[in-house]
């Protein structure tokens, strides 16, 4: 392909394309993911964890422009120390 970018597009999409037709096959999948939206309308479920969910798929969409620039030992390293700083109470 040339593009790690176009690389990256078409394998998520594909992945995309057969984890939505092999979920959407199984109805036991249909239902459990209705459940989840009855489960916030519940106050089962916080709402804030469907927010932290697209926030784990854009951090990996982010990856995908950052690896090819800063290398993935760099970007490895940021996302470990981010996570140390943060959860060490160093940043409020």
């Amino acid at each position: 392909m040339g593009d790690s970018l176009e690389a990256a597009i078409v394998s998520f999409t594909t992945g995309l394309l057969f984890v939505t037709l092999i979920s959407l096959s199984r109805r036991q999948n249909r239902v459990a993911f209705g459940d989840i939206f009855k489960a916030v309308k519940a106050k089962q479920m916080k709402p804030w964890t469907l927010g932290a969910g697209v926030l784990g798929a854009s951090f990996v969409a982010m990856q995908t422009h950052v690896v090819p620039i800063a290398g993935v030992a760099l970007f490895t390293v940021a996302s470990l120390l981010d996570k140390l700083v943060s959860h060490s109470g160093l940043i409020a």
